[in-house]
């Protein structure tokens, strides 16, 4: 755990250790057997993430620094247009979604008006920030499969989450279901920014 905890840190990315103080703080909240591990594990992630802003300010400064000024400029952020492309997208076919695996044409053809025979990049001023999906489980579905498909996804996680409250107490007392379902609980995260639905990185 400490080894992983000191991997999270020194990789010097925001996302997996916020992901861990997440996933921790959940934890606590649903498996009060291991309350006193889980908060150890959080109390061991802050001290350390402190004696690392101490002993490397460039830790400190991404961390802190460069976060508050990109939530300043939020709307400059690759994270944002990408997320306003896929409401644009879920306008254009509100019910069953523009297709799936269709965001990428949609964005570069209907939204920014760039011809399919052109190759953009990311910095191209008439798509800026342009990529093949927009970083969000559930906006891209919402852009592909509409909103019945959004529907049906929130089912699947509601089910989900109503099989591992009903075996709850064989969960909590095996350490491999607890793992998997904490995994399953972060993945879910709505705000947690995610590689594409279709690539065997997602879990769902």
């Amino acid at each position: 755990t400490i080894s992983l905890i000191a991997i999270i840190l020194l990789s010097n990315d925001r996302a997996p250790a916020l992901t861990m103080l997440f996933g921790v703080g959940l934890s606590i909240l649903i498996y009060p057997k291991f309350r006193k591990y889980f908060f150890a594990i959080a109390m061991a992630g802050i001290v350390s993430l402190v004696l690392l802003f101490v002993v490397k300010q460039e830790f400190f400064e991404r961390y802190f620094v460069f976060t508050k000024n990109q939530l300043i400029n939020f709307s400059e952020l690759s994270y944002y247009h990408n997320i306003k492309y896929g409401i644009k997208a879920f306008k254009l076919e509100p019910i069953l979604g523009v297709g799936v695996r269709n965001y990428r044409h949609v964005v570069k053809e209907d939204i920014c008006n760039v011809p399919a025979a052109e190759d953009i990049g990311d910095d191209d001023p008439r798509c800026m920030h342009y990529y093949i999906h927009p970083h969000n489980i559930y906006v891209e579905i919402l852009a592909e499969a509409g909103l019945i498909g959004l529907i049906l996804y929130l089912l699947l996680i509601f089910a989900l989450c109503r099989e591992i409250y009903i075996l709850r107490a064989k969960i909590i007392n095996h350490p491999f279901f607890l793992g998997t379902t904490m995994m399953a609980f972060l993945k879910i995260w709505p705000l947690m920014i995610t590689s594409s639905f279709y690539t065997i990185t997602t879990m769902f």
